[in-house]
């Protein structure tokens, strides 16, 4: 079944926690510390979307495929928060459940959520992701190209991270793209 993406709404807070959980839970273990992972619940969690998804104000920055009816993977984006590089934009989440990957929920969600910066007057767009997650690849395979790493110190421990950057989002947004 193809998968069908909309915006977000509050009532899909909960799934979204819930993914957003796990997601960090199967991806982060060895590339942030346990106590980081265990201490996540999804009561928290759904709180903070809830939220988040109320101030996007349907203009679709939070975004939900859905599987058979029902929440499966999710995303979010807005204007870039790392300024030194030159993309106006960026993705700040992507989860997708274990058992709905490999059914084109992610790259569906990158192209509606870059088509909708694209009319919000974005051209390009960029997302920073744990340099030892194997999903990673997953923004080349998209034509994002590395464009930055770097280092930090969070939550007592150095988290090392890559930037992938798209130079031209509404081409990968395109009808043809899709």
């Amino acid at each position: 079944m193809k998968p069908l993406v909309r915006p977000a709404r509050v009532a899909d807070a909960a799934a979204i926690a819930r993914i957003y959980v796990d997601g960090w839970r199967d991806a982060y273990p060895g590339l942030l510390p346990d106590k980081v992972l265990l201490d996540m619940t999804e009561e928290r969690q759904a709180i903070a979307w809830a939220a988040t998804i109320a101030k996007d104000r349907g203009r679709g920055l939070v975004r939900v495929a859905t599987l058979d009816g029902r929440v499966a993977g999710f995303g979010s984006a807005g204007r870039s928060r790392f300024t030194a590089l030159p993309y106006g934009s960026e993705l700040y989440t992507l989860y997708v459940e274990r058992e709905a990957r490999d059914h084109g929920l992610g790259r569906a969600l990158v192209r509606e959520l870059f088509a909708t910066l694209a009319r919000l007057g974005h051209g390009s767009a960029m997302v920073w992701v744990l340099s030892g997650n194997p999903a990673r690849h997953f923004y080349a395979s998209l034509g994002g190209r590395l464009v930055a790493e770097w280092t930090e110190r969070q939550w007592g421990a150095e988290v090392r991270q890559a930037a992938y950057g798209w130079s031209d989002i509404a081409a990968l947004s395109a009808p043809r793209a899709r």
